[in-house]
């Protein structure tokens, strides 16, 4: 059963996926788009706020952030919708197209925290066995997970954001990482280390994973 719990996505957790680096619509101080581009990037904006708020359909989501990246490919806000098309593939459980749009995302700013703490959260759950390639994803799960952790030290308040959601949604992003971490230490036999990851990651979140509740 706690092998099981190992496997299982928590729906919830996944749908209040924390945004610390999506920048808004238009935003001061940001860089001139045109106006197309910022009205397709709002419709996608809107519409991730909406699934934060509420219930919704995540492959909205994703067919508004593909249309994006399909007629806008360098835009400036490519990387902020490859991080929320990673979202809505975690939301929808296609996880294979969640990995892709995380490492298109990574690619375009390997200081993402909301994909880095997705990516190391979903990545050990998805790996079987310790060997090869699930090794190196494993591996590459826990420098997502640290690089996480590391960045949301220093990491300063977004525009517009109050105190108390900034410390909520860093606090769900560390969750995500520490969790990511033990579950790697589960499946490499470090179980001391994973009880203190895990237990970490309970201490942080409001929505604490069934990885949490096995240990």
């Amino acid at each position: 059963l706690a092998l099981a719990g190992f496997l299982l996505a928590s729906a919830g957790w996944a749908q209040q996926a924390p945004s610390l680096n999506q920048p808004k619509p238009g935003q001061k101080g940001g860089p001139v788009v045109t106006k197309p581009e910022n009205d397709a990037y709002k419709a996608i904006y809107n519409a991730q706020q909406a699934m934060k708020s509420g219930p919704g359909d995540p492959m909205k989501l994703v067919d508004l952030s593909e249309a994006f990246v399909a007629k806008f490919p360098m835009s400036y806000y490519a990387g902020p919708v490859y991080a929320m098309l990673t979202e809505a593939y975690l939301n929808a459980g296609q996880t294979d197209k969640m990995i892709e749009a995380g490492n298109k995302a990574l690619d375009l700013n390997p200081d993402n925290v909301d994909v880095l703490a997705i990516m190391a959260w979903a990545i050990p759950r998805r790996t079987n066995g310790t060997s090869g390639e699930a090794g190196a994803q494993l591996q590459k799960a826990q420098t997502y997970a640290r690089h996480g952790l590391e960045l949301l030290m220093n990491l300063e308040k977004p525009a517009g954001m109050s105190d108390s959601d900034f410390e909520a949604n860093k606090n769900e992003s560390s969750a995500m990482c520490h969790d990511g971490l033990g579950v790697v230490d589960v499946k490499t036999g470090k179980y001391d280390d994973a009880i203190t990851e895990l237990k970490q990651a309970i201490m942080l979140t409001k929505m604490p994973d069934p990885v949490g509740s096995v240990m």
